[in-house]
């Protein structure tokens, strides 16, 4: 049975996807407190953790904190190696994707106030980068099925030349490199390719209008990075999450995936008018300018399916006052999806059902209850 893996507060867990059997890593690597999911294996037997030490956020998000990267295998459940030991380019090292041979990983390396996609082997040696120096930050990198093309969002440099976020696409040496999405104002973010590659989603995000990030829309491009458009307006895709009890607060941010096999977009809906549990306040450092106010709550979200060709919604779960629905992800098959479960002023909780809607249930509420995230399948 597939096992379906989950974040609570710094710790990994996983479950079978029909509840049973959770269980959280003792890892127990001094020094290392919080862990988090990186790129699957092709063989889907093993996976890359990352692990860093407990520091201020601060010199997380000015690339001042060492990641570590471990192989651990999965069906042994138990770690085999540290990659990158002895060579490393930066102290934020953040893989993204392992390439079908297994040798090779893409790597998102932090130097200079800027951040650039590597190519290199698993031990950090022969590194090869796809973009340059002045090109801006890269991240929010995902590569296509063949592993030809890369899409990312990147701002500042070169290419964010806009003074916001853009949406760029290249060939996997960083070749070919073209602008799907870029315009005064606007955040454009977290670009996805569908199964095929023939197309992009990613989202939109006006900035002068909520400077918090808490909406965006739903946009859509072709492959080959033309036709860029929005398929939803009046920015109804919850973004800038905000979520759980006031001891053990969540956020990040929240963005699309396709169903597998299928150009269908699965996006998290907010209710007309709705407002997470946050008051934001731009005058307090960057990530300390949210400040928890469940009064503040209204409205909901819920699990959508979208169709870029008809704009025809098929809605995934129901609207309930005060509950929030999303950090959706597909199962391979498309056979089942898991998503994040959020009732204002309680934890987290993770849920699975059949794609067809029928038998959901709530697989996890974290560790000792404290709420749980990021949810990922994990296996083939």
């Amino acid at each position: 049975m597939r096992k379906l893996g989950f974040i609570s507060f710094g710790r990994i867990g996983w479950i079978r996807e029909d509840g049973t059997g959770e269980q959280y890593l003792d890892l127990n690597v001094i020094g290392q407190d919080v862990w988090q999911f990186g790129p699957m294996f092709p063989d889907g037997r093993y996976i890359v953790l990352i692990s860093r030490e407990q520091t201020p956020i601060s010199r997380v998000i000015s690339g001042q904190t060492k990641y570590h990267l471990w192989k651990y295998d999965l069906q042994g459940e138990k770690l085999l190696e540290e990659l990158m030991v002895n060579n490393r380019l930066a102290e934020t090292c953040l893989p993204t994707h392992i390439f079908r041979d297994a040798r090779r990983m893409l790597v998102n390396v932090q130097s200079d106030k800027e951040m650039h996609p590597y190519e290199m082997n698993l031990d950090g040696t022969d590194p090869v980068p796809v973009t340059r120096p002045g090109d801006g930050f890269h991240y929010g990198v995902n590569v296509s099925l063949d592993e030809t093309r890369i899409a990312c969002h990147v701002t500042g440099g070169k290419w964010g030349r806009h003074g916001h976020y853009c949406i760029n696409l290249m060939n996997r040496n960083g070749s070919n490199r073209i602008e799907v999405a870029g315009q005064e104002a606007m955040l454009f973010f977290g670009p996805v390719w569908s199964n095929d590659g023939q197309r992009i989603c990613y989202l939109g995000c006006d900035q002068a209008a909520d400077p918090a990030h808490f909406f965006a829309n739903v946009c859509y491009a072709e492959g080959n990075g033309t036709g860029h458009r929005e398929l939803t307006h009046g920015m109804r895709h919850w973004f800038g999450t905000s979520h759980g009890t006031k001891e053990k607060r969540g956020g990040g941010s929240n963005t699309l995936c396709f169903l597998p096999g299928s150009w269908k977009i699965t996006y998290t809906r907010l209710f007309p008018g709705a407002h997470p549990d946050v008051d934001f306040h731009p005058e307090l450092p960057s990530h300390k300018e949210f400040i928890y106010n469940p009064d503040a709550a209204k409205g909901g979200t819920q699990i959508v399916l979208i169709d870029p060709d008809t704009l025809q919604e098929t809605e995934l779960t129901g609207y309930e006052e005060n509950k929030w629905d999303f950090r959706a992800v597909w199962a391979a098959q498309g056979d089942k999806i898991a998503f994040v479960r959020y009732r204002v002023g309680n934890p987290n909780e993770i849920w699975v059902m059949n794609a067809d809607t029928t038998q959901a249930r709530r697989v996890t509420m974290g560790y000792q209850g404290q709420g749980s995230d990021f949810p990922a399948w994990l296996g083939p």
